[in-house]
């Protein structure tokens, strides 16, 4: 696939995008939290394209491939096909394990807060990798992320129960991960 091409792609899953999120944030009386700020974010990657594809803004086709999108697809899809979603890309505090004060981004918050969705639309190679610890500097790692989030679910119970924790994988893992 040419780079033009994949730029022409990626322009139109960002309307369709746009355009599902709008819709998911319409979808519950009041809407949902955090719906505005998921369309800002796909806006915003829209505009970049666009102004890549205006010629004012030169990157290289393995930039096209790694785009914000993919990951706020998993989002989009996985708000999509779940009940009861009362927030998007909500952030919650939490104390770690050292007693330090930390703060953790939640995708999807759905089943009345009972269902905490991480989604993650990393190609599986890119996870084997950071899961041997060959990421770039910052990358957390899967077992990272999900300690993270059991300490957080933890300290944020839901009619007396933690939340469910879901990672849900929109471009597979590798079997050793697995």
């Amino acid at each position: 696939m040419s780079a033009h091409s994949m730029l022409c792609e990626r322009i139109t899953i960002a309307k369709e995008l746009i355009k599902r999120a709008e819709s998911l944030s319409r979808s519950r009386k009041g809407g949902i939290e955090g719906g505005a700020k998921l369309c800002s974010k796909l806006k915003a990657e829209l505009k970049f394209l666009q102004k890549v594809e205006a010629g004012k803004v030169a990157i290289k086709e393995s930039h096209l491939q790694s785009t914000n999108l993919t990951h706020l697809r998993a989002i989009v899809e996985s708000a999509e096909n779940l009940e009861e979603v009362v927030s998007v890309l909500h952030v919650f505090g939490y104390t770690d394990t050292l007693g330090e004060k930390q703060t953790l981004v939640v995708d999807v918050v759905a089943n009345g807060g009972h269902t905490w969705v991480k989604a993650i639309g990393r190609k599986a190679e890119a996870l084997h990798n950071i899961w041997l610890g060959r990421g770039q500097y910052g990358d957390k790692s899967i077992i990272e992320q999900a300690e993270d989030f059991l300490q957080a679910s933890h300290q944020q119970p839901v009619q007396y129960s933690n939340p469910h924790i879901i990672f849900a994988f929109y471009n597979s893992v590798s079997s050793p991960m697995a």
